[in-house]
């Protein structure tokens, strides 16, 4: 994810990434890495202007490639945050993040487009054209450029139990994935209605990434082998299989459990 954020912010010019975590310990932990690839990277350093590279603060930690900037902030209750702007937002063990503060202030960083000026001109001349009956031509350098400049949200982390918010995500992107732009069956997904101007189902991604696809040697197999043997078969799969886990299989269950816990 560190390294992602930096080729973004590398390649596409003045790009705003936000990066988030439950606590801001998560967030740091990718800064962290950043920091480690650009001291360790003499060409990056080489690229990039004076201004660039890692700056800390106390609310904040942030990443300056070029004219790019990314930001590893603190969540807290979502009150400090809100305003931010971002074109690319990466939420790390999002099945912590409470789901109200990300569906209410951070997934609304994305919510202005990456360009909103040239989109808003270029729309309105779209429309425009169409009106008056004239056709405008698009080389193939425009038609990319639009494109590559979407926003884009990420929801990464160590898989979680089947009941939890992270799951529920997980099943509404496969189920839309899966639709492959079916009238009928998005319909299934948005409660019945046609799916909304603009929605496009192949923008949807899901990257599920167990142990066993890991190269070889890169994580401890003994102890990946001591966690097999000891712990919960569902813990186990949580955390080394990616696989979402319907229940905890203790005296007292883990939804039951959760479904006591009043939220704010």
């Amino acid at each position: 994810l560190s390294l992602y954020s930096l080729i973004r912010a590398l390649l596409l010019p003045s790009r705003k990434v936000v990066v988030v975590g439950a606590a801001f310990r998560q967030s740091k932990v990718l800064f962290e890495y950043m920091e480690t690839i650009w001291y360790n990277a003499p060409i990056l350093r080489d690229i990039c202007s004076g201004n660039s590279g890692p700056r800390r603060d106390v609310d904040r930690c942030v990443m300056r490639i070029n004219d790019s900037r990314i930001t590893c902030l603190p969540l807290g209750d979502g009150q400090k945050i809100r305003g931010q702007r971002a074109n690319d937002i990466i939420s790390d063990e999002f099945a912590s993040i409470p789901r109200d503060i990300f569906e209410n202030v951070v997934a609304g960083f994305a919510a202005v487009s990456a360009d909103p000026i040239d989109n808003v001109r270029r729309m309105a001349s779209e429309k425009k054209a169409k009106d008056l009956g004239v056709e405008i031509e698009k080389n193939e350098t425009e038609e990319a450029d639009i494109k590559t400049k979407d926003n884009q949200i990420i929801l990464s982390g160590t898989a979680y139990y089947d009941f939890n918010h992270f799951a529920t995500y997980w099943k509404k992107w496969r189920q839309i994935i899966k639709s492959k732009g079916s009238r009928a069956r998005l319909r299934e997904v948005f409660g019945g209605e046609d799916a909304p101007d603009g929605f496009d189902w192949t923008q949807y991604s899901i990257i599920r990434i167990p142990y066993e696809l890991l190269p070889e040697g890169f994580m401890d197999a003994a102890q990946v082998a001591r966690s097999k043997a000891t712990v919960h078969a569902g813990i186990y799969q949580m955390e080394f299989g990616a696989c979402f886990t319907r229940d905890s299989q203790g005296f007292f269950k883990r939804s039951l459990i959760e479904s006591c816990v009043v939220s704010n």
